[in-house]
């Protein structure tokens, strides 16, 4: 809903009309969810992709074990 939701409004403030808004927006969030269906975290479908367009997978190495995310944290 959010990240509907806020593409549509994205895609009106660069000029386009409602509908096809709201089209682009449907298509971007089906992309999001697509590309972001590879990440496994939890137990849901996983999470979206926002940035898949921009994204070069090849770059970027997966980590497949949950339990290890590689940050540090600052307690």
């Amino acid at each position: 809903g959010c990240t509907l939701s806020s593409a549509v409004a994205a895609f009106m403030a660069r000029g386009m009309q409602l509908e096809n808004a709201v089209r682009q927006a449907k298509h971007y969030v089906q992309e999001s969810l697509q590309a972001g269906a590879r990440f496994t975290m939890g137990k849901g479908h996983g999470p979206l992709h926002h940035a898949y367009r921009y994204w070069n997978a090849s770059e970027m190495s997966i980590r497949e074990d949950s339990g290890a995310s590689g940050r540090s944290s600052n307690r």
